[in-house]
């Protein structure tokens, strides 16, 4: 048993203590277990993945109210006072200074050793990253390797050559305009995205 089947299982357990026995199963243990265990496997499979603690409460009131009597629940009413009882939702709500930073994202990525998207490798995105995070030239040297070796296994060797060439031309463009002390110019950062 896990931990949510353990809890669960104390949690009805605890709630068949207070009620009275069913007068058919009186005396016969081996019945009682039998239907104690029917019970509690037909509320493992109503109840919430997630959250279960807090849906007992609600569930558990639930049933005690629709009860006709004092004695146990059948496995009918456990169900139907479980879908009569809304999971809790998660709250998905976000905090309204949260922002969405696809340079944050892509470094931590990085960092990690997780694949990442072609612009974040080479142009102006990858000068941005070494420039303004803790990626370095190195880590993205890795990366563009793998995707030259990637190439190569894929395309002829010409083709492969080129479009390794169009990317280093790419890349040698946005890291000049980052860093021509002349005509420097501030290359627009990706948008942070605000989450509502």
């Amino acid at each position: 048993m896990n931990s949510r089947e353990q809890w669960l299982s104390d949690s009805l357990q605890r709630y068949l203590d207070r009620r009275s026995i069913p007068q058919g199963l009186r005396d016969k243990t081996r019945a009682i277990a039998d239907e104690a265990a029917a019970l509690v496997k037909s509320l493992l499979r109503c109840a919430p993945k997630q959250g279960y603690q807090e849906w007992w409460d609600e569930f558990s009131e639930r049933l005690a109210e629709d009860a006709q009597t004092r004695a146990w629940p059948t496995e009918g009413e456990i169900k139907k006072a479980a879908i009569a009882t809304p999971a809790q939702r998660q709250s998905h709500h976000t905090p309204a200074d949260w922002t969405l930073d696809p340079m944050r994202v892509n470094e931590k990525r990085i960092l990690a050793g997780e694949p990442v998207g072609e612009d974040w490798i080479w142009g102006r995105n990858a000068f941005l990253l070494v420039r303004e995070t803790a990626v370095t030239e190195d880590m993205l040297s890795g990366y563009r390797q793998r995707q030259d070796a990637e190439f190569r296994d894929l395309y002829e060797p010409h083709v492969a050559e080129r479009m390794m060439s169009e990317r280093r031309a790419k890349h040698a463009a946005a890291n000049a305009e980052g860093t021509a002390p002349a005509q420097q110019r501030d290359i627009p950062r990706p948008q942070a995205r605000r989450m509502a």
